[in-house]
């Protein structure tokens, strides 16, 4: 009797295949349907190509969904919609429109310093990003 083979399935009605040392080939017992080892093969190949891309697209979906996360809300680039001013001229200030920071030294945030906006967002993201911080856009 020829040996029953667990880990294939026939593509056609997935009963159990048998190899049968006779005609080298494999053959569905509920179906009776015959295939070479190569066709089955393809079969299981193609089949495992199709999960690996299905579990691909998730992950990429996933990920997708993480980085909008960390992203955040995300506005139109355009005039009104800008975080921070920089006036050079007749006076000297930046303005952080969203914290309300604001500092008369251009010359050093220019330069790097940075650390007063950082801190101001930092305290703004803790009270729940209140609107109507930055003056100007309430």
């Amino acid at each position: 009797m020829p040996e029953q083979l667990t880990n294939y399935q026939c593509p056609n009605c997935n009963g159990p295949l048998r190899f049968d040392p006779v005609s080298s080939k494999l053959k569905c017992d509920s179906c009776g349907s015959t295939f070479t080892v190569d066709e089955i093969d393809k079969v299981f190949f193609e089949k495992n190509q199709e999960a690996v891309s299905v579990d691909a697209e998730k992950k990429q979906q996933e990920n997708a969904e993480k980085a909008a996360d960390i992203r955040g809300e995300v506005t139109e680039i355009g005039w009104g919609n800008q975080i921070r001013s920089y006036v050079m001229q007749p006076y000297t200030m930046v303005k952080d429109h969203r914290t309300g920071v604001e500092t008369g030294n251009v010359d050093s945030v220019m330069d790097g310093k940075i650390d007063i906006f950082i801190n101001g967002y930092l305290k703004w993201l803790s009270l729940g990003c209140p609107k109507g911080l930055g003056g100007d856009d309430e």
